[in-house]
């Protein structure tokens, strides 16, 4: 599950209310890499930013780690 906060930006972004859950469930069954193209397409008006800003905070010096909670399944999933 994503953060609020997030989920206002996808639905944004999906033309959807920043209040409307009708498509959360889609949401939630997201990637949390297909959720940052997502942001990126919402917040600078192209999803094709998303590796480009990854390989640019990895070249800064931070080690990226994406966890993710499965709402469903409510088991922990974590990919290096």
């Amino acid at each position: 599950m994503f953060p609020e906060y997030i989920m206002r930006i996808i639905r944004q972004r999906l033309d959807l209310d920043e209040d409307d859950t009708s498509q959360d469930d889609s949401i939630f069954n997201m990637s949390p890499y297909e959720a940052f193209q997502e942001v990126c397409g919402w917040k600078l008006g192209d999803p094709f930013w998303a590796p480009d800003i990854l390989r640019w905070v990895e070249g800064c010096g931070y080690e990226l780690t994406i966890t993710r909670k499965n709402k469903k399944a409510h088991k922990e999933e974590e990919n290096v």
